[in-house]
């Protein structure tokens, strides 16, 4: 009961400041809640891209320069016809792998 009946504002007095200093602080305090506040905001104005915007198309453009996945049954036969030597074994393992990074990369991203 007693805290509840403590002012909500200090006397600038009690803590050995003038009123202007008091202002100051005040002032600065105010300026530093409004830019926190205005840099979570969403920049731009309705015509311009937001930040997401701008990420996600820079994305499909990406996505858009990627090559396209392999035939499995074309390296298939490839690697056949050159053998089973532990480096074209490598080889395939490395080519199946891109195949699954292409064909997964390929429905991300919102497109």
């Amino acid at each position: 009961r007693h805290i509840e009946g403590l002012p909500h504002r200090d006397d600038p007095a009690l803590l050995g400041l003038t009123a202007g200093a008091d202002r100051s602080l005040r002032t600065a305090e105010a300026h530093g809640v409004l830019t926190a506040v205005l840099s979570v905001e969403p920049k731009g104005d309705s015509h311009e891209a937001t930040r997401e915007e701008a990420d996600l198309e820079q994305v499909r453009a990406l996505r858009a320069t990627l090559p396209t996945a392999p035939d499995p049954g074309a390296v298939r036969l490839a690697m056949k016809a050159l053998g089973a030597r532990p480096l074209h074994v490598a080889l395939r393992q490395e080519i199946e792998q891109m195949r699954r990074l292409l064909t997964a990369g390929g429905g991300e991203a919102g497109g």
